[in-house]
């Protein structure tokens, strides 16, 4: 199979979708070009580079080399599940409108969904790649981590990146990371979280059967993940509404832009605001996540 189409929801944008996805030059693991996106994909023994692109309601998804039809169906569920279009906006809309600050984002950036990270170990090793560090840094030991225990596909001269595999990571040496820059401590919660992922001690499956603060108890008991891996994690991979990782410094920056605060707001004040957002956390988060990127 070459190529196969999803049916879009209403109230969805590429384009917001696309400058989300081009925050950073430094991603490797994806690439917008002429409003077209392009991203390696790993189905079992199966991977092909896969251009995603809209055209009135529908997504075509192209790939670049014949794949079996159950590749290319296990390949259009991730996408469907990174670009969240099972989510339906219009009512995340509706209880966003009881904080006009807000919903006034709806307005600037109607359609965006929240883009999410499908794979659980890639979700909470990017999370524990960022704790602490600036988001170009972050980039930087992604690649590193990708080059050295990833692949990587080719196409027109320029390359791809699949994230690693649990397996692989697993089975890294805490000197390898640190060689890349990598602190002890971030080299060994990664190391772990691999091997506890490869040993089906923590499976994206059962976590997401579980309640928000259910999964919060759960990861946090693991060494390198805290509330704001757990949350990212629970919104971004579980997909939880109510997901609200609160001490988030780029959400606390976003809330005193929007909101015009004089000073930078305290956990106690987005503790307050958040209270118009129940039920649309996790959008409320990655929409002011998103005003970020405007100048």
């Amino acid at each position: 199979m070459l190529k196969l189409y999803i049916q879009l929801p209403p109230d969805f944008s590429f384009d917001e979708c696309l400058v989300f996805l081009t925050r950073s030059d430094r991603e490797i693991l994806h690439r917008v070009q002429n409003k077209s996106l392009t991203k390696a994909f790993r189905i079992g023994h199966e991977t092909c580079l896969t251009t995603i692109s809209v055209k009135s309601d529908k997504m075509m998804l192209r790939f670049d080399r014949d794949i079996s039809n159950e590749a290319a169906r296990l390949i259009r569920s991730e996408v469907s599940e990174w670009f969240d279009l099972s989510c339906d906006l219009a009512n995340v809309y509706r209880l966003m409108k009881k904080d006009p600050k807000l919903f006034a984002l709806t307005k600037r950036f109607h359609g965006l969904r929240l883009i999410g990270i499908p794979d659980l170990f890639e979700a909470l090793a990017w999370a524990v790649i960022g704790q602490q560090i600036n988001l170009t840094f972050a980039y930087t030991l992604k690649q590193r981590l990708i080059d050295v225990a990833g692949q990587s596909l080719t196409h027109d001269g320029l390359s791809y990146g699949l994230f690693p595999d649990p397996t692989t990571v697993a089975d890294l040496k805490v000197d390898t990371l640190r060689k890349l820059q990598f602190s002890t401590r971030k080299a060994e919660y990664l190391i772990h979280i691999a091997r506890q992922i490869a040993d089906k001690k923590i499976e994206k499956t059962a976590l997401q059967n579980l309640s928000l603060s259910q999964i919060v108890e759960r990861l946090t008991a693991e060494r390198g993940i805290g509330a704001w891996t757990a949350h990212y994690v629970a919104m971004k991979c579980l997909r939880k509404a109510n997901a609200f990782p609160i001490g988030d410094a780029g959400l606390h920056q976003a809330v005193f832009r929007i909101y015009q605060m004089k000073g930078k707001p305290t956990l106690k004040q987005v503790e307050k605001k958040s209270k118009l957002w129940q039920g649309c956390e996790a959008y409320a988060v990655f929409y002011l996540w998103r005003s970020l990127q405007e100048t």
